[in-house]
């Protein structure tokens, strides 16, 4: 009886692990129109000082959460390329409760400076949504921000029935370019601005 019963969690096991989802971290594309990210004067590749991580959600506009980190290689936060700047790559995005053929939807949010995660940038809005905001106060060094528009993609591995999806590679979202992160004094001056004007108003 002991025997079967380890048998059959063994055969639980392997199927689970059959079961889990997979995408390949590589930005680069053949389409050059793709897979890359530019600093906010649109020309320049996102050198290895920037970091990125990747969201995901089960459908387009639906509540988008942070990859885990791994062991097949996905560290999370994650350096850009040195040899290739404005790409991307960290091993194999891994979904341990999302069965392989499911479809995610997938986003690249990209900064710089000292964080160590996306939520660290700055006073975040929206952070579970596909278009999230940012406002300061800014953490330490970060100049520039940004993310892609969501991608969808079909998780590789083997179902619960043995169908094999071959691993998708995450590098199909459009270039785009980040946002530069106003400085303190400019976001004083304004500041500033604001409170003149609404003590100028009042006067009047």
């Amino acid at each position: 009886m002991k025997k079967l019963i380890v048998s059959l969690l063994m055969v639980a096991g392997v199927s689970a692990a059959l079961a889990q989802g997979t995408v390949n971290f590589a930005t680069g594309n053949a389409n050059t129109a793709r897979g890359n990210v530019f600093l906010n004067n649109g020309t320049t590749p996102a050198p290895s000082t920037y970091l990125g991580e990747v969201w995901w959600s089960t459908s387009a506009t639906g509540t988008y959460a942070l990859v885990p980190s791994n062991t097949l290689g996905y560290a999370g936060a994650t350096a850009f390329n040195s040899s290739v700047p404005g790409t991307i790559s960290d091993g194999t995005l891994f979904w341990a409760t999302t069965e392989a053929g499911s479809t995610v939807y997938l986003q690249l949010r990209v900064w710089n400076g000292t964080p160590t995660t996306f939520n660290g940038v700055g006073t975040v809005g929206g952070l579970t949504t596909a278009t999230p905001t940012l406002s300061g106060p800014y953490a330490a060094g970060v100049a520039q921000w940004g993310y892609s528009a969501p991608v969808s993609r079909v998780l590789g591995g083997t179902d619960t029935e043995g169908n094999i999806f071959t691993p998708p590679t995450f590098n199909t979202f459009a270039n785009f370019t980040l946002t530069a992160v106003p400085e303190p004094g400019v976001i004083a001056l304004a500041g500033l601005g604001l409170a003149s004007l609404v003590i100028f108003r009042r006067r009047k």
